[in-house]
């Protein structure tokens, strides 16, 4: 990661002084040259950097710093056969009916990590979530709650509804109180 700051770094110090297609035109060499070395994924990572560090330089300027179509192509075409490749390897869950009834049975539970595990199922929420972030509300909904707290939101963070498997929504907030009241997460970070 070093080699790559001061890579941005030089960059940036090349673009003083230049007009906006001379920067453009550096930028898409940089681009060129990063493909040299490697995958054009690790690139398009990098590029992200890139484009985070330099703030000085015009939108017109920035868009030098992407991936060339032909590599962006490629890109989506790879994740689109490993898409494929994965669900074409999926099974069918079997049993889902059994799956929710254990789950409904774990938010009863008074281990905090079985409560949480039987959130988890039934809400499709992840545990980091359930532990540390998530609320829930009861909004009138026959099978789904008000949600907030995602983690790994996209733009903003707001709530919304979200659906319920076995439980009520009563029932999944009196068991997300239940959790919080028996694990204080307050302190705990999101790794943990």
């Amino acid at each position: 990661m070093r080699k790559l700051y001061k890579r941005v770094e030089k960059l940036q110090n090349d673009l003083e002084g230049l007009n906006e297609k001379e920067q453009r035109r550096v930028c898409e060499c940089e681009v060129l040259e990063l493909l040299k070395n490697h995958k054009n994924t690790t690139v398009r990572s990098y590029l992200t950097t890139y484009r985070k560090d330099i703030l000085s330089i015009s939108e017109y300027v920035l868009r030098g710093l992407r991936l060339p179509y032909n590599e962006q192509q490629k890109v989506k075409r790879a994740y689109r056969t490993k898409l494929s490749k994965q669900q074409k390897a999926n099974e069918p869950v079997k049993r889902i009916d059994q799956i929710i009834k254990a789950a409904v049975l774990l938010t009863k539970s008074k281990n905090w990590k079985e409560l949480a595990v039987g959130l988890t199922l039934l809400s499709g929420r992840r545990i980091t979530e359930i532990l540390k972030t998530a609320t829930f509300e009861d909004v009138g909904e026959k099978k789904a709650v008000l949600f907030g707290g995602q983690l790994k939101a996209k733009g903003e963070r707001g709530t919304y509804i979200i659906p319920l498997l076995g439980i009520t929504p009563k029932q999944a907030v009196k068991a997300l109180k239940k959790l919080r009241k028996m694990l204080d997460t307050t302190d705990m970070t999101m790794v943990q």
